[in-house]
């Protein structure tokens, strides 16, 4: 248990040593990662020596620990690059590689040819070829074992030395190497290292002790001859006012300088591993010519490369040359200590000093290389350092999404600013709502669910704009006349971290309320395709997970097909136009009520308190699909109060709901006797007759009177009067006179659907008596209903023209995403903001209460429920709209176009790496989002003109489009 604890504990303080030093390195050239703790260990031991070196008096410490600013970041890049390549030139010429008069001159003549050192590359190369010759096969005599004396019983016993003979093979193993560097394709232009190292060996086997062998290490080392040797090493600079260069550690000088000393490093690397390999011969006499080259590097050795302040600058240049000398003597001193361990002896080696002093410039050269990276990392890491100490934590997707709604509040005008996508459904202003919608989004490692937030443009219903037409099946739709929502929701997303997180939509309706909840999409500018839809009352709560794609951006899209030929190319385009229109999200939701009291002829609000009036017709209407005409008010005296109107419908109700208890009664007891005569035939018992009266035995089967003319104006206590029992119930009506109907004759119930008693519409006075059945009067007929739809439809039409259209002559939305997609074409130069398809998906819950004496329980709906929940609503939709002649007005339609702003890193990457404000970027998106949405220019969007200077001058493009391009758009 210790044990496991231990170990658990070093590998928590592993992890969170290598998230300390988990600097983001992008894609530059690095030797090794930086970690904080390894970097300060290495720093104080240089800096101790550093104190004994100068004056103990000296404030120098670490940038970190001095009054500095960000400028002086560029300064100390700068003077620790000049004087790492100060002893970088040093070690060149220690190698042999000539000195800067040889490339500064331009030309050089080899070979009897001049050469432009300007235009050729130069190499560095190092050859090694290893070979094994066998010399002679030698017989040798070997001690088996010594002369022994020994005495028994005082006598002495000698015994003499034993031998036996082997065979020895004997091998001469030669090394050369050489090394070289050449210009352009000439060959060796100056040899800079040259050996031939050869030694005896034996074996026991006749066997090469090693392989003949021949490897390489090359070179190029044309930039830093033309930067570095030719220029000076003190010339680097780095170039602070081009567009490229982001911070001190992040632009195109020190990237060119880290990629250099990457290919150097390896190249010392290789070199190294080359010498390190040189066959080396066992010495029992000079045990240490036998360990080959290994020489250790002190951290301590370099002191130029790290990042040392002095009062808030960098050291001075005197500074430099001081610690430039100390390096040479501790150099001396080494190549000194070897000259002792690889001094000429008499015993067998192939190791001389010469490749001994080699290898110590060259492991001197690639510890300073890493002292380098690490000390430009370490700037980086300051910056990050401090940014944290001035926010305090780390920015995460989340915090920046907070911040931008409270930035876009203030950003943006008050009527265009971004809100919360919830809104609660409600018949008018001054009505409680029936219910709410709202689409919420969560990471995965947030609990809390809030609304997106959205760029929201009313368009009233009515108005001069036609209606949307929703398909009831392949040959009818019913069209929505309700006011209509176009909402841009902006998206950010960071690398590695994703986007939004699970987005759903979320509806719920309150108790004894109903509505219906649609959703798809915007097929055409004026017809609404609902791929789900359910009935939503007494407070179910349904959540619908939705799935964002992102498309690839216009700069991106544009880019791809460049190269393509125009056949690909147009089928490209045809198909990305294709994916942006089906990206027009749309939620669709009917209020139940009011386009109930429409159908059922009835006032507006006469259905508020009827609570269980409203489920009675809605279930007749989705379980038993029973015509509207049946129980709609069909009088004709408009001096009938609102109470009694609604008394009129109940009696409708009710004469249908006792029909089909009735009937259900009837199948009941045919049930009944059938299952009797299995059984009786079961037992060879006789069979019971049937029964002669068709009425189940609670229903008396003596012939009734008329009923009673019903009294109006007088509210009941029951929520239907009770009508007088008869066979069949009387549908009546408001009327002034009517003659009595024959009593109809019930026999056996028929298959067809359950029977719709008539009515006298255009009577004043009631009477009792039973009506006669007969079929439904609503309009079934596919050539009235589409009569109809054509006289009350007014559909728009698509000229091509991808400017939007005003509020009063309708938005056709399948073009936003179009309009959208050409203005991030122009004006997204970068190609950051992506178009998003938002889709819902099939993995639906459902909150549902069974009645008011249990708790709601939540399900997970297949896929067979959710589209028979879809079968439901079209249903009941096809019903309030008399299949298609009669317009909805209480509806709401949300169109919802999503656009994603993809950046490339994480939030605090971004700000240290890109050295780019994120806020700008999406103010940006925000704005080219909006005047989409909108259909105003951005500058109209803006809640203060403060702003207006700081955003023409970082977006001129976006202020300053020329008519032609604005037109366009």
């Amino acid at each position: 248990v210790l044990l496991s604890r231990f170990f658990l504990a070093a590998a928590a303080v592993w992890c969170w040593r290598t998230a300390q030093g988990s600097i983001l390195h992008g894609d530059d050239p690095l030797l090794e990662g930086f970690f904080p703790w390894k970097f300060e260990r290495k720093v104080s031991k240089a800096l101790d020596t550093l104190q004994q070196l100068l004056s103990e008096t000296r404030n120098i410490h670490l940038a970190e620990h001095e009054d500095h600013t960000y400028n002086d970041k560029f300064a100390l890049a700068e003077y620790i690059t000049r004087s790492t390549w100060r002893s970088l030139v040093d070690t060149f010429s220690r190698l042999g590689l000539p000195d800067a008069d040889y490339f500064s001159a331009g030309q050089t003549k080899t070979a009897g040819s001049t050469i432009d050192l300007e235009k050729e590359r130069i190499f560095l190369h190092f050859d090694i070829a290893r070979t094994c010759e066998f010399l002679e096969e030698k017989e040798v005599r070997v001690k088996e074992s010594e002369s022994v004396d020994t005495t028994v019983l005082g006598v002495t016993i000698s015994t003499t030395d034993k031998y036996h003979y082997v065979l020895e093979y004997h091998w001469e193993v030669t090394e050369i190497y050489e090394m070289y560097f050449c210009i352009g394709v000439c060959g060796k232009t100056r040899l800079l290292a040259w050996s031939a190292m050869s030694a005896t060996t034996k074996t026991s086997r006749e066997q090469e002790p090693i392989d003949a062998s021949s490897r390489s290490a090359n070179l190029e080392i044309t930039w830093f001859t033309r930067q570095a040797i030719a220029l000076g090493s003190q010339n680097f600079t780095i170039h602070r006012n081009v567009e490229s260069c982001r911070t001190p550690r992040r632009n195109k000088d020190i990237h060119a300088v880290l990629r250099f000393h990457k290919s150097l490093h390896e190249w010392f690397s290789a070199v190294t591993d080359l010498l390190e390999a040189i066959y080396v011969i066992p010495n029992a006499k000079y045990p240490s010519l036998s360990r080959g080259i290994g020489i250790q590097i002190q951290d301590n050795f370099d002191l130029m490369t790290f990042p040392f302040m002095e009062n808030s600058t960098v050291l001075p240049v005197l500074d430099t040359e001081i610690m430039f000398n100390h390096e040479m003597m501790s150099v001396e001193l080494l190549i000194n200590r070897l000259d002792e361990l690889y001094a000429p002896v008499a015993g067998n080696t192939m190791v001389s000093v010469a490749e001994a002093s080699l290898y110590l410039h060259l492991e001197r050269a690639k510890a300073m290389l890493v002292h380098y990276s690490q000390s430009i990392d370490y700037i980086e890491h300051l910056l990050r350092k401090q940014l944290l100490e001035a926010l305090g934590k780390e920015i995460t997707p989340v915090d920046f999404e907070s911040y931008m709604r409270f930035h876009n509040r203030q950003f943006l005008a008050s009527s265009y600013a971004p809100r919360p996508f919830s809104r609660s459904i409600r018949p008018d202003e001054h009505q409680n709502p029936v219910g709410m919608i709202s689409i919420q989004s969560s990471r995965n490692f947030e609990n809390s669910n809030e609304p997106i937030q959205t760029m929201t443009r009313r368009i009233p219903g009515g108005q001069g704009n036609p209606p949307v037409n929703i398909p009831l099946d392949s040959s009818s739709f019913v069209q929505i006349s309700g006011d209509r929502y176009l909402s841009g929701w902006l998206r950010h997303e960071f690398a590695s971290v994703g986007g939004t997180g699970v987005v759903s939509l979320v509806a719920r309706a309150r108790q004894f309320s109903s509505m219906m909840l649609m959703v798809g999409t915007m097929t055409s500018a004026d017809t609404f395709d609902p791929k789900y839809a359910i009935i939503l009352q007494n407070k179910d709560e349904v959540l619908i997970p939705l799935i964002t794609e992102t498309l690839p951006s216009a700069k991106e899209f544009k880019n791809a097909i460049a190269s393509l030929s125009p056949e690909q190319q147009e089928f490209a385009t045809s198909f990305r136009a294709m994916q942006l229109e089906s990206s027009v999200f749309a939620i669709c939701v009917v209020q139940l009520k009011p386009q109930l009291e429409k159908l059922l002829n009835l006032p507006p609000g006469s259905l508020a308190k009827e609570i269980q009036l409203t489920e009675d017709i809605m279930s007749l209407f989705v379980e038993y699909q029973i015509p509207s005409d049946i129980v709609s008010y069909d009088g004709q005296n408009e001096a009938l109060s609102v109470t009694d109107k609604v008394q009129v419908v109940k009696e409708y109700v009710k004469a249908v709901m006792e029909v089909i208890e009735t009937r259900k009664r009837q199948q009941h007891d045919g049930e009944y006797q059938n299952a009797g005569v299995r059984s009786a035939m079961m037992n060879d018992f006789p069979t019971p007759a049937p029964t002669t009266s068709p009425y189940p035995p609670s229903v008396p089967t003596k012939a009734r009177s008329p009923s009673p003319k019903p009294t109006f104006g007088t509210p009941t206590h029951s929520d239907y009067p009770t009508p007088a029992p008869s066979p069949s119930p009387s549908f009546v009506g408001p009327s002034k006179a009517r003659s009595p109907t024959p009593k109809p004759t019930f026999g056996t119930p028929t298959a067809r659907p359950i029977p719709s008693p008539s009515f006298s519409p255009g009577s004043e006075n009631m009477e009792s008596g039973p009506a006669p059945l007969k079929e439904s009067t609503s309009f079934d007929s596919k050539t009235e209903r589409t009569k109809s739809q054509e006289e009350t439809s007014s559909p728009t039409t698509n000229d091509g023209d991808d400017t939007l259209a005003t509020d009063s002559t309708g938005v056709d939305f399948t073009l936003i995403p179009r309009v959208l997609d050409r203005k991030l074409e122009l004006l997204d130069t970068h190609g950051h903001m992506k178009s998003t398809i938002i889709k819902g998906s099939q993995k639906w819950q459902l909150k549902r209460q069974a009645n008011l004496l249990v708790k709601a329980e939540t399900v997970h709906m297949s896929a067979s429920d959710i589209e028979q929940e879809r079968n439901k609503a079209i249903d009941l939709l096809d019903a309030l709209s008399r299949s298609g002649t009669l317009a909805i007005e209480s509806s709401e339609l949300h169109v919802i176009v999503a656009a994603t702003h993809c950046f490339e890193h994480s939030a605090m990457t971004t700000l240290l790496e890109d050295n780019i404000n994120p806020i700008v970027k999406a103010e940006l998106s925000t704005l080219l989002l909006g005047s989409t949405i909108y259909g105003e220019p951005a500058a109209r969007l803006l809640g203060n003109e403060i702003d207006l200077p700081r955003l023409t001058t970082s977006m001129p493009a976006l202020f300053h489009l020329p008519p032609a391009k604005e037109s366009e758009m």
